[in-house]
């Protein structure tokens, strides 16, 4: 009887993990890291964008202050601000694995003060997710004319098919990428690397979203670029990455930080998502 009651128990177990696994949302991690996003930006309505920021990065977190810098550090250290910034995400893609994502979408900044007008822009966020929580890792934007993208519908994706890149993988993406970058400029490395699923953000313009081989003069120019990597990490599944890291273009004296997403596609890595900030 014992033997018989084991296993029942055991043909249940086999069942009910068969029954899990067959009904887990394959969207999971994308519709997971859509919630935290709009959690993390309703937050920051009903309280202040420090107090959300606060507590939705993570301890090696950073965000742009004329350059790369620290989140937790640089935010404890500032009172929060006589404004109001909301946003929320219009595009969102996870890993298979779950344990990491890009965010973006457009973003407003109202001063309190009513005779200043309010800001808008598109933002772009890192996240990595432990356990069930996902917290930033890194935070960039741009500012566009106009509440660009606003009435946009939420597109949550998941990273196609099974990855076999690695950190090795994207590093070597990464070198050609910024060796194309200065001998043809940042349009020729696109249309070599980028994918036909590319958004790319320029500061004062808004988001062109198409294949890279069609990004058009205006979005990027043929003048060289210099890439430094300061940051870089793959998922588990191998299928999503980012790189993140600073940029120089030596005729012009201009310089800033930049981000790039980075997807596995028949088994090459293609840039989704690139956005870059200029700095002083």
């Amino acid at each position: 009887m014992a033997a018989m009651k084991h296993a029942i128990l055991a043909g249940a177990l086999v069942a009910a993990a068969c029954a899990a696994t067959r009904t887990r949302d394959p969207l999971e991690p994308a519709i997971s890291l859509a919630a935290a996003e709009s959690a993390f930006a309703a937050q920051s309505v009903r309280e202040n964008a420090r107090a959300a920021f606060l507590a939705n990065f993570a301890d090696d977190g950073v965000l742009v202050r004329n350059g790369w810098a620290p989140a937790r550090p640089t935010l404890e250290a500032q009172s929060p601000a006589p404004t109001t910034l909301e946003w929320r995400p219009v595009h969102v893609e996870a890993a298979r694995a779950g344990d990491l994502g890009i965010s973006t979408g457009p973003w407003t900044l109202t001063p309190h003060d009513k005779a200043r007008a309010p800001l808008h822009g598109q933002f772009v966020s890192a996240w990595r997710r432990a356990g069930e929580r996902w917290k930033v890792i890194a935070d960039i934007g741009i500012v566009n004319p106009g509440p660009v993208l606003a009435g946009a519908k939420l597109e949550a994706r998941v990273a196609p098919g099974a990855g076999d890149g690695d950190a090795a993988s994207l590093a070597r993406a990464e070198h050609a990428f910024a060796q194309r970058s200065i001998h043809g400029g940042m349009r020729e490395a696109m249309r070599e690397h980028g994918s036909e699923n590319l958004r790319f953000y320029r500061e004062g313009h808004a988001p062109w979203l198409l294949p890279a081989r069609w990004l058009p003069l205006e979005a990027a120019d043929e003048s060289a670029v210099e890439f430094t990597v300061e940051d870089a990490q793959v998922s588990r599944s191998g299928d999503l990455g980012f790189a993140r890291g600073t940029w120089v273009q030596p005729h012009e004296g201009r310089r800033g930080v930049w981000l790039r997403a980075w997807r596995r596609e028949s088994g090459t890595w293609r840039v989704a998502l690139a956005v870059a900030h200029a700095t002083p």
